[in-house]
C-alpha cells in the first residue's frame, strides 16, 4: 500500500492528536502511538544545476535531474553518469541564444525530430531504461 494512502487513513482525534496506522519505510517507522499535534515529512525536491557550456556539455544523471543549459556556444549535449543499476529521467531547460544544440546519437527523439531551437527556451524531458545506452526524449518549445 502506498504511503499516500497510509496516510489517508490517519485522522485527527478529538484532542487534537493523530491517530492512524503504522507507517513504515526503508528510512522510518511512525507507530500509531504517535501523540502529536503535527506529523512532518520532508519531501525531495530535485535542485537546478547549472550546465557548465562548452563544444561538449556534460549533464552528469548522478548529481541531478534538472538542469538549467544557457548555451553560449554552439554544443553537443551528452548525457554521462548513468549507472549499471540506474533508471533515470532528465529535465534540460535549454536557452540556445541562436548556437547549435546537438544531442548525441544516443537519444531517440519523439516523431524522429530533434527539438528546433529557435532562441526561445526549450523544455527537454530525457529517459533511460537501459542504463545510459539509449534515451527517449521529448520537448516542448516557443517559451519566451
Amino acid at each position: 500500500m502506498g504511503i499516500l494512502r497510509r496516510l489517508r487513513e490517519w485522522r485527527e482525534d478529538t484532542d487534537g492528536t493523530l491517530k492512524g496506522p503504522a507507517l513504515k519505510t526503508e528510512q522510518a517507522t511512525i507507530e500509531d502511538t504517535t501523540d502529536t499535534r503535527r506529523l512532518d515529512f520532508d519531501i525531495a525536491i530535485d535542485t537546478l544545476f547549472d550546465a557548465d557550456v562548452g563544444a561538449t556539455t556534460e549533464i552528469d544523471l548522478s548529481k541531478g535531474g534538472v538542469w538549467d543549459v544557457d548555451v553560449t556556444e554552439n554544443t553537443t549535449i551528452d548525457l554521462v553518469g548513468a549507472s549499471a543499476s540506474g533508471v533515470y529521467s532528465v529535465t534540460l531547460f535549454i536557452e540556445d541564444n541562436n548556437n547549435d544544440v546537438d544531442f548525441d546519437d544516443t537519444v531517440e527523439w519523439e516523431g524522429g525530430e530533434e527539438p528546433p531551437f529557435d532562441d526561445e527556451l526549450t523544455i527537454v524531458s530525457l529517459s533511460t531504461r537501459d542504463q545510459g545506452s539509449t534515451y527517449q526524449g521529448v520537448f516542448s518549445a516557443g517559451f519566451e
